[in-house]
């Protein structure tokens, strides 16, 4: 059987992907030939706007412990304050009556985009691109049809 290539694309608040990371690969990935590769677009500290993320960065960065203790992902690991006004803006500018936080919808939107930006800057193909949350803790295991 054929492997299917996969690029498992995190973005977001850096918050459980270390732990979930083998709990998810059983659910989603157990049964299929995989060749898996990991990409994560995150703040360098892992925090987002919540106070908690922001706290647990500054004691210990996240981004960077995922870069230390999970050496095979691929990391782009950025400070997301940067330019994050000038984003809110033109969000506020062009998106109305949403019904959720702008500034936590600000940061997830653009972190999806910028971990899809990074993976194709790469030149291997795959053919799955997954995103996923790092917070994702999956129930059961799913069997794909790709």
């Amino acid at each position: 059987m054929k492997k299917i290539k996969v690029a498992l694309c995190y973005s977001g608040a850096v918050r459980g992907l270390i732990n979930n990371l083998e709990h998810l690969k059983k659910v989603l990935f157990s049964k299929g030939n995989y060749e898996i590769d990991y990409y994560l677009y995150a703040d360098i500290n892992g925090g987002t706007v919540h106070k908690k993320d922001i706290a647990a960065g500054s004691v210990e960065p996240q981004g960077l412990k995922v870069k230390r203790e999970l050496p095979f992902f691929n990391c782009q690991l950025v400070d997301e304050s940067e330019g994050f006004d000038e984003r809110l803006e033109k969000f506020n500018r062009l998106i109305k009556n949403y019904h959720m936080p702008y500034k936590n919808q600000v940061h997830q939107w653009y972190s999806v985009k910028k971990v899809f930006d990074f993976v194709f800057s790469h030149e291997k193909k795959y053919d799955v691109y997954f995103r996923v949350r790092c917070d994702l803790f999956p129930a059961g295991e799913m069997e794909f049809d790709w």
